[in-house]
């Protein structure tokens, strides 16, 4: 393998390496502090709080081609400048990269974040998108460079299994699309050599689980948890009853109770059976009790099968074994 000297030189002297960082913290820091950066991460941070789009200028401003363009260039020119000079420096920003598709996170307060996405072409030809993914964040799109042929997709009736109605849609430069979360979606089927846009994400305050369907059929094909934070906590609650954990119990009932993600909260009850059914039971029928609660309806189920497949649970301070 042939190794440059200027990287075989790094191996033994890191100084080189922490000059290069250095430009590179001081070109994002002079862009950070610009004026025009500045309101936006203070409109950003009253998105987050619950201002509508169209209520703050700022960010609608942002969402045209003369305010995107200039914002990602007055980003692009520091950072562009830092890397000529020092080739080796690493742009101190969250990004992802892959053969086709690379993604760079520009600013991010609470449930928003401000972000540059480029696609290349398949040099094979594109693929038709055979599926899409609704989730709980809505989506502003400004397209900088390139164009795509796509279809917008739609959602009508049940969440669980909804109707899937598309429309034919071509983006090009300046081109903007707005997209709900839990309703539209956006399946490209050609990509003009390359596609590169500003996007702009609002998070919901409470994300429901994204779910992913056949274009074809309509039918789910799976789904995750629409926050992070709730697939964080699922793993967590795994990690304490694997390591039998019992002590925790009441940490894992307290999740179920609080308000937040159904599906969080009912796998709190899950984990709670399986560290301490007769605690377990005991929340079930608290659930079961609770009028207006989304899990009630569960919770009752839950726990007249219980009772029928094992009528000890019907004994008060009964301890079985993992249900």
């Amino acid at each position: 393998m042939i190794v440059r000297d200027e990287l075989r030189a790094l191996r033994t002297d890191e100084g080189p390496q922490c000059a290069a960082q250095a430009v590179m913290h001081r070109a994002l820091a002079k862009w950070c502090e610009s004026d025009a950066v500045r309101a936006v991460q203070t409109a950003l941070a009253r998105f987050d709080e619950g201002a509508k789009f169209n209520a703050l200028p700022q960010l609608r401003a942002l969402m045209t081609s003369e305010g995107g363009q200039g914002f990602v260039e007055a980003w692009l020119a520091p950072i562009a400048k830092a890397l000529r000079t020092e080739p080796l420096a690493h742009v101190a920003q969250r990004h992802t990269d892959d053969a086709r598709q690379s993604s760079l996170l520009l600013a991010k307060v609470g449930r928003v974040t401000l972000s540059v996405h480029t696609r290349i072409a398949n040099p094979c030809g594109e693929e038709p998108a055979r599926d899409c993914v609704l989730s709980d964040i809505d989506t502003w799109d400004l397209v900088l460079a390139g164009s795509i042929e796509g279809r917008a997709i739609t959602a009508h009736g049940s969440a669980g299994a909804p109707e899937l109605a598309a429309v034919p849609v071509e983006l090009g430069p300046g081109d903007t699309s707005f997209r709900a979360g839990r309703r539209d979606v956006l399946a490209i089927d050609r990509i003009e050599r390359s596609f590169t846009i500003l996007r702009l994400q609002c998070r919901a305050m409470v994300p429901q689980p994204a779910r992913a369907f056949d274009l074809a059929t309509g039918q789910l094909l799976r789904q995750v948890a629409g926050d992070v934070r709730d697939s964080r906590t699922e793993l967590m609650m795994a990690l304490l009853r694997r390591m039998e954990r019992r002590e925790d119990v009441t940490l894992i009932a307290g999740l179920a109770r609080e308000p937040g993600s159904s599906a969080v909260r009912w796998e709190a009850v899950r984990e709670c059976l399986a560290l301490d059914s007769a605690a377990g039971f005991a929340l079930l029928g608290e659930l079961a009790d609770r009028a207006g609660d989304p899990l009630r309806g569960d919770a009752h189920r839950l726990r007249a099968r219980l009772l029928s497949e094992y009528p000890a649970f019907a004994q008060a301070g009964a301890r079985l074994c993992r249900a």
